[in-house]
């Protein structure tokens, strides 16, 4: 995620409003959580990671299962 730390912050602004930089220190884990996992599915992180995901495989991905292998990969971190 911190590699595609630009397309969260531009995302967050962008579907939510919230500056990240400036209110992430008064947000609680969960709130940042909910918010990420519930970016829009047309927004830049979500073409980051189709963008990643079909440099791996041959066959195109699917929105959806791109979406969720990102945020699992966020959740473990």
């Amino acid at each position: 995620m911190l590699h595609m730390w630009d397309a969260v912050e531009a995302d967050f602004m962008r579907d939510y409003g919230i500056r990240l930089v400036e209110q992430i220190d008064t947000m609680t884990w969960r709130q940042f959580h909910v918010l990420l996992h519930n970016l829009s599915p047309n927004g830049a992180v979500a073409v980051r990671v189709r963008a990643e995901n079909d440099k791996q495989e041959e066959n195109p991905v699917d929105d959806e299962a791109a979406a969720n292998d990102f945020f699992v990969s966020v959740l473990s971190i």
